[in-house]
């Protein structure tokens, strides 16, 4: 599946490339970079035979989400590069990038512009940087293919595959890089987030960047929204830390951080909870990443008929109302599962806000304190965790301490 979305018969691109038809090679080996890179590229040459040309070209750039427009010696006096570079900046996604010393025309001269113009072609190009972080600020990389590999099972070792659990009740499941989330469309939140962690490979001095958005791939109205909480008095709170997931190769990593601030990988969690007791379990959890090296996660929220419904109503062009479509969860939980040497080990946590909120004004936050078993979090969460996963020991509470204050 790819990231090609159907309205109204029309089809919806990432990136619209315009060029002079005599800069075509550059134009091929840029769009076949971007797309590699995960976005869905327009060309002038996916137009089929039989249909109206210049329609066709404003069609589709007006659906696109970014133009990249290629400033050449020809490009630049061409009246219909113009037009296309025209509208995308009127629209505010125009995206320049330069291949050849040439004057560009005065209306695009002050847009911040990538240098190519001693490019040949090549993957490697500090500058190429630069274009995909402009066209990340107009549209999130979607192509499933290229960009959401998804949780590994075999992360930890070849002959020990860690399986998704297993979840009663309506689910999806969704691909991310460097992570996978099994969505709960009649929660509109996850029923919980995998991943995994290479503690070797974690990106320092990337900006960080708290947009938060719908994920392209799954319908909004199944995705815990904006309205749910602005001014909720609701934190919108990570299942998975974009710290926690930003590893890899520069590029990949960057990725990872900003799907991780999609809709599908939030839910409502109180100031405390947030900013305090899973914030510390975050960390323990990046802590053990670096210690250990090799980490897999699971985390999710815990599902109750006793959630109370939170601005659960939802509505849609003025004659379809659903109710009872979002509840406050009460609790999370966190797994982790970790090598050490030959052995592999697993820690669990359960946190619920209303008892925290109580235990705590009494003595001071312990993660060690809120550890269970596979079989605790089976019975309080209704998943089911492989054989695999129950076969393995417990991380002792001492060396959750001493990794807790790395």
């Amino acid at each position: 599946m790819n990231s090609t979305i159907v309205k109204n018969r029309q089809i919806t691109y990432d990136v619209f490339i315009s060029y002079s038809r005599k800069d075509k090679l550059k134009a091929d080996r840029l769009s076949a970079l971007i797309t590699k890179e995960g976005w869905e590229v327009w060309k002038d040459d996916r137009i089929h035979a039989g249909k109206d040309y210049e329609v066709e070209i404003i069609e589709s750039l007006n659906l696109a989400k970014a133009l990249v427009v290629i400033w050449s010696k020809t490009s630049v006096k061409s009246e219909w590069v113009q037009k296309e570079a025209g509208i995308a900046l009127e629209q505010r996604k125009l995206i320049p990038v330069q291949i050849e010393d040439c004057k560009i025309p005065a209306l695009f001269s002050k847009i911040e512009t990538t240098l190519l113009t001693n490019w040949k072609g090549e993957k490697e190009n500090p500058e190429l940087s630069v274009l995909y972080n402009g066209i990340t600020d107009c549209v999130i990389p979607t192509r499933l293919d290229n960009v959401r590999r998804g949780f590994d099972p075999y992360f930890l070792r070849k002959g020990q595959k860690i399986m998704l659990p297993e979840v009663k009740g309506a689910a999806d499941l969704i691909h991310y890089a460097n992570f996978s989330i099994v969505m709960n469309p009649v929660r509109r939140m996850a029923w919980y987030v995998a991943y995994n962690i290479d503690g070797t490979a974690y990106h320092k001095g990337l900006e960080r960047n708290d947009f938060w958005m719908p994920d392209p791939s799954w319908p909004e109205s199944l995705q815990p929204s904006n309205a749910h909480f602005i001014s909720s008095g609701w934190h919108r709170g990570h299942l998975l830390s974009p710290n926690t997931v930003c590893w890899g190769e520069k590029r990949f990593a960057g990725i990872a951080r900003k799907q991780a601030n999609y809709w599908t990988n939030t839910t409502p969690q109180s100031d405390a909870m947030n900013m305090r007791w899973w914030l510390a379990v975050e960390q323990f959890e990046r802590n053990i990443a670096r210690n250990r090296k090799k980490v897999i996660g699971f985390s999710g929220p815990v599902f109750s008929d006793h959630d109370e419904s939170f601005r659960d109503e939802f509505e849609k062009d003025g004659m379809f109302i659903a109710k009872e479509t979002y509840k406050i969860p009460k609790a999370y939980w966190k797994l982790i599962i970790a090598k050490t040497g030959s052995k592999t080990e697993y820690v669990a946590f359960i946190l619920d806000q209303s008892h925290l909120e109580k235990i705590t004004k009494k003595k001071p936050f312990s993660i060690t304190d809120y550890t269970f078993t596979i079989e605790d979090l089976e019975a309080r969460t209704g998943l089911i965790f492989s054989t695999v996963i129950h076969s393995l020991p417990i991380i002792e509470k001492k060396t959750i301490k001493a990794v807790g204050k790395v």
